[in-house]
């Protein structure tokens, strides 16, 4: 296997690690949004007793609250990951494996250059 295709391929299984654990993130902050507001409702309506009106405009609310968190945090990169949208380019992960990484310097964007201009 060439170095090129090599490249390439541990490319995108970190694209592919990176959607997957944003969807992940994602459904857990909704999974956790979703119960703890529920709860609050729910021992508010208890507690107060809220009109009808009232109840409405909190289900209205929280309904468009959910529905951008579940947009936002776990359909776009679920979008990103089915390549749908355009998602992280290779000078991105670049950047990000030269975070976590330091000794790694400019190597892996030198290598990325390189396959460019070829």
């Amino acid at each position: 296997m060439s170095q090129k295709s090599l490249l390439d391929q541990r490319l995108e299984e970190f694209r592919k690690k990176y959607y997957t654990d944003q969807i992940i993130r994602g459904s857990l902050v909704l999974l956790l949004l979703v119960s703890s507001i529920l709860f609050i409702v729910l021992l508010g309506e208890g507690l107060f007793g809220f009109s009808s009106g009232v109840r409405t405009g909190i289900v209205m609310f929280l309904g468009l609250g959910f529905a951008g968190v579940l947009g936002w945090m776990v359909i776009r990169p679920l979008v990103r990951l089915t390549k749908l949208a355009p998602g992280i380019d290779d000078f991105q992960i670049a950047d990000m494996v030269r975070n976590h990484f330091p000794d790694i310097n400019d190597k892996l964007t030198n290598l990325l250059q390189l396959k460019k201009r070829s």
